[in-house]
This record gives structure tokens, sequence and C-alpha cells, in this order.
């Protein structure tokens, strides 16, 4: 009978396989550090975009150009933003006048509140301990 020309051979095949499992070993890793990586880079931008926020609100204290510790910065997170002596922010709905204006937030859940005031759409946190 004659050769039939509509197939691989065997050693073709090894070769197909072998230059595949060769690509896979190189990328495999280089796609595991780019993800990691890019959960990195998400992190910095969420940071960098809460420091902008702080900074946001310090700004808007000083244009308000009432330079004291106090509730409700007005212009700035829906009015809400309670700032120390220094303009930065410290909590939401903090009592009117502030016990402790050093303090942040109010118990356990104070950052969290700033956290999700000052940022859009933010990551989750949580203030409970893991059981």
């Amino acid at each position: 009978m004659g050769k039939n020309g509509l197939g691989f051979t065997l050693i073709e095949l090894v070769i197909a396989i072998t230059v595949a499992a060769v690509i896979a070993i190189i990328a495999i890793p280089k796609f595991f550090s780019y993800t990691s990586e890019s959960y990195i880079a998400q992190a910095e931008g969420i940071a960098q975009n809460f420091e902008q926020s702080v900074r946001l609100t310090q700004y808007r204290w000083i244009a308000n150009g009432n330079l004291q510790s106090g509730n409700d910065v007005q212009g700035f997170a829906n009015d809400q933003l309670d700032v120390n002596l220094n303009g930065f922010p410290i909590g939401i709905n903090k009592n009117n006048p502030m016990a402790q204006p050093n303090n942040i937030g109010r118990g356990k859940k104070g950052c969290n509140d700033l956290w999700n005031t000052l940022l859009i759409d933010p990551p989750s946190v949580s203030h409970k301990k893991k059981d």
C-alpha cells in the first residue's frame, strides 16, 4: 500500500508536544509573576487614592477657613467627615463637641467608616478578628 499523506508522523507529534511543554514551562511562572504583580499594583493604587482623599479633606478644611478640629467638613465626602486640629480626617459622626479629637472614629468600626467614606467603591475591610 502507498503512504497516505493525510496525517502527522509519530516523530512530528512528539516534537510538537515537546515544544508545547517547553513553552508552558517558560510561560506559567511568568504568568503567576504577572498575577502577583497586578495584585501589588492594585493595592498601591488603592493606597494612593486613600492618601489623595486625606489630602483633599485637609485642603477643603483649609479652604473653609475654620482651622480647628471640627465636625462635618463642608464641601467634601457628603459633609460628614470630622477632622482634628491639623485638618486630617478622624472619622464620621463623632459627637459635637468631640470629646477625643485625636482618636480615629467611634468605637471599633471607626477606621472602617473612614475607609468607606474617603474611597469611592472601596474594597471591603473588617474590624473583626478571625475566629
